[in-house]
């Protein structure tokens, strides 16, 4: 049940006692702030990535999509950042289903998994890199498909074993 509706519980925690969660908030964006950081370009004190506990009772750290934007932008970056994720799913949505594109169902499959997942967890700013992974695998697979599999051949072969070229 934590899993099932303890987020919902826990995020109304967050918003009630906002105060206890104070520190830091770089969560949404963390993979930015961090690639900075690393390459030295900027020097952020970054949260750690688990959240703390808190009880409904049940202490839980699941907190649903809402627990990093709110504490990062308030309540107009859960409205802004949830228009982006909704126009970009739509845009995904469409290239998947109407034009039937390869990659539009790879990452409508991503975006599926997220969503499903929304309710316990951030999986779209959070996990940036991911995305980014995904994004830069299926580049390399539509234009070089040969690294995944070798070409085909254009030949046939009979039933008694001899190559027929076509024509």
């Amino acid at each position: 049940m934590v899993y099932l509706l303890g987020g919902v519980v826990a995020f109304d925690n967050v918003v009630k006692n906002t105060e206890l969660y104070a520190g830091p908030r770089l969560t949404t964006f963390r993979f930015i702030f961090a690639f900075l950081d690393r390459i030295g370009l900027a020097n952020y004190d970054l949260p750690k990535f688990i959240p703390v506990y808190t009880y409904t009772p049940a202490p839980t750290n699941v907190y649903t999509i809402y627990f990093s934007y709110f504490l990062d932008y308030g309540y107009m970056g859960i409205f802004i950042l949830l228009f982006i994720i909704g126009f970009f799913s739509s845009t995904i949505f469409i290239s998947a289903y109407f034009k039937r594109s390869k990659n539009g169902i790879f990452l409508y499959g991503m975006v599926i998994s997220a969503l499903l997942i929304s309710n316990v967890n951030e999986a779209f700013f959070i996990p940036l890199s991911y995305w980014l992974q995904a994004v830069i695998f299926l580049f390399f697979v539509c234009k070089f498909p040969t690294l995944i599999r070798p070409p085909v051949e254009d030949t046939k072969q009979t039933n008694e074993g001899v190559k027929i070229e076509k024509a």
